[in-house]
């Protein structure tokens, strides 16, 4: 009876460090999954982070490329604004400059104009025609004013001015008609 006895302990024995072992054996396998478990998280968590971290510096980097094509943009637009407005200021010096000239030009034919008829054939014409009038005029009294003697000579188409035709009158009036008439001069 005492070896089945000791046979039995060390049954039991057996039985109990087989499955003590049997249950270590199972905790270890169980903290080597969640250790492995715990690491694949952590390793997936930081996965995310670096592909969080890798959309945000994207978007950041498109949001900046977007501001500086719409800078360019502006700043091409404001070189066209630029560039039109002085295409149409030079255009205006240009269109100033021609009629400058034109006006000028202008100018030159008036003034050629009249020196030719102060000093062309005309000019004797008036001439005569002023001492014709002013001897009617000394003689019949009918003037005694400028504006009337204009109104007698046609107006001032002869393109001398009313003093020098008063003067010329004021002379003729006086019997100064050889020195008045000798000296009409149109200015």
């Amino acid at each position: 009876a005492v070896v089945v006895v000791l046979v039995v302990v060390v049954v039991v024995v057996v039985v109990v460090v087989v499955v003590v072992v049997v249950v270590l054996v199972v905790v270890v396998v169980v903290v080597l999954v969640v250790v492995v478990v715990e690491v694949f998280v952590v390793v997936v968590v930081i996965v995310v982070v670096v592909v969080s971290v890798v959309v945000v510096v994207e978007v950041v980097f498109v949001v900046v490329v977007v501001v500086f094509v719409v800078v360019v943009v502006v700043v091409v637009f404001g070189v066209v604004v630029v560039v039109f407005v002085e295409v149409v200021v030079v255009l205006l010096v240009v269109l100033l400059v021609v009629l400058m000239v034109v006006l000028m030009v202008v100018l030159l034919v008036v003034l050629l104009v009249m020196l030719f008829v102060e000093h062309g054939p005309m000019r004797q014409n008036t001439t005569k025609r002023l001492r014709r009038n002013m001897r009617l005029c000394r003689h019949t009294l009918k003037f005694p004013s400028i504006s009337s003697l204009v109104r007698f000579e046609g107006g001032t188409d002869d393109r001398c001015r009313l003093i020098e035709i008063y003067k010329r009158v004021s002379s003729a009036w006086q019997g100064d008609e050889g020195a008045g008439g000798q000296k009409m001069v149109c200015k």
